[in-house]
């Protein structure tokens, strides 16, 4: 086997398949194995995911006309006298695309598979490496606002707006899926929050054991009342963030905080027309944004 050999590559499951690039058809095809290799990273580029799409039934409508183009370039080798273990790389490239379209015609993920939309985090992607580039923040800040639409298209798409229509085994496995997203996406946003006055370490540390918050938001006319309760996955890690959110706060407003009580688990500090309240209880922390 060559040392660019396909069978090393092939094997990887399409999960998630969205829009990429079309193949090369204006390349003549010589048979030879090269071609072979060059027709399959066009089409692992082509089979990339991209998750930041304005409309996903449009998308996967043009996937399968491109996947066909694929197939028919992959259609004009002739093998019959290549070695084995070339023609075994043939098939194998034959099958992945044969995979491709099983997916596309027949599973239909973003209409049946809830994890479709949750694999990319909303659109999101990959976070990205903290603290984020200049260069890349106005792209970021962009994808966070289009969170919602893409949330939107998976409530229009998944059973055709039916959920009833979802198959309940997939629906299970999304939902565990989802349960593990959610700590990472706890995690990446309180890092984020407390990088802009304490360092990123420091900041990563304490982000590090987020399980799970609510949050109630009341208003009265112009006054807004905030609740914020956040569970952490023990105690080390509900007293690291509190103790950051401490510093964060003194180095935001260049106050110090008071203390309501003798119990030193729970902090006061008074803004102008406002008061932040902070309280530790065991693996819990409270933060409360109240008028003064």
């Amino acid at each position: 086997m060559k040392s660019a050999s396909v069978s090393r590559l092939v094997l990887l499951p399409f999960l998630f398949l969205l829009i990429g690039c079309s193949p090369d058809t204006s390349r003549q095809e010589s048979g030879e194995y090269v071609d072979l290799l060059n027709l399959f990273e066009e089409f692992r580029d082509f089979a990339g995911v991209d998750y930041q799409q304005p409309n996903f039934t449009a998308a996967m409508e043009n996937k399968f006309s491109e996947l066909r183009e694929f197939q028919s370039l992959l259609g004009n080798f002739d093998i019959s006298s290549w070695p084995v273990s070339e023609q075994i790389d043939f098939h194998l490239v034959r099958a992945e695309m044969n995979g491709l379209e099983f997916q596309l015609r027949v599973l239909r993920p973003w209409v049946r598979d809830p994890a479709f939309y949750i694999e990319g985090r909303g659109g999101l992607g990959r976070f990205p490496e903290l603290p984020i580039g200049e260069d890349y923040l106005s792209e970021f800040q962009s994808r966070l606002i289009a969170i919602p639409s893409h949330y939107e298209q998976a409530r229009t798409n998944l059973g055709g707006g039916n959920i009833s229509e979802i198959p309940g085994d997939l629906a299970i496995l999304a939902i565990r899926r989802l349960k593990e997203n959610d700590d990472s996406f706890g995690e990446f946003f309180i890092q984020v929050y407390l990088e802009m006055y304490v360092s990123p370490e420091r900041a990563s540390l304490a982000a590090t054991g987020w399980g799970g918050d609510r949050f109630s938001l009341l208003k009265s006319g112009d006054e807004t009342l905030l609740y914020a309760l956040i569970d952490w996955d023990g105690e080390d890690h509900a007293m690291e963030f509190f103790d950051a959110f401490l510093e964060f706060a003194q180095a935001r407003t260049g106050l110090q905080w008071g203390h309501p009580a003798e119990d030193d688990t729970q902090r006061l500090m008074s803004l102008q027309g406002q008061v932040v309240f902070l309280d530790l209880t065991s693996s819990r922390t409270l933060l409360i944004f109240a008028p003064d």
